[in-house]
């Protein structure tokens, strides 16, 4: 897709477009708006996933957004951010209690299992 007809390099998905010096957008499957303040703190220790395709099924594109909450220091939020996506997807399709598994589990449990 590209904005104008004479335009050098389309966009696509993944695209990411600067603005200025501190803003830039990433075109995905979904249009996503994210804005985080430190409030009274002096760093900001919250961070977040977006996942705009998790691949579980080819015709079943999944989307996860999650907000991680620092509580008092980053280090959780960003231990969590590392493998959110990756322990997400292997607990969701895990063989035995994954979505297709042979002893399917409530979507909860998946979750709660992939982060105990």
């Amino acid at each position: 897709m590209k904005l104008y007809p004479d335009e050098e390099f389309p966009l696509q998905l993944g695209s990411v477009v600067q603005m200025g010096t501190k803003t830039q957008f990433i075109l995905e499957r979904f249009n996503t708006g994210i804005i985080a303040a430190p409030g009274k703190r002096a760093n900001m220790e919250d961070t977040f996933v977006v996942v705009q395709d998790m691949k579980l099924h080819p015709q079943l594109p999944v989307s996860i957004y999650c907000v991680l909450d620092g509580h008092g220091g980053e280090w959780c939020a960003v231990f969590l951010r590392q493998r959110f996506e990756a322990e997400m997807r292997r607990q969701l399709l895990d063989e035995k209690d994954g979505i297709y598994g042979s002893e399917r589990k409530g979507l909860s449990e998946v979750v709660s299992k992939a982060f105990k």
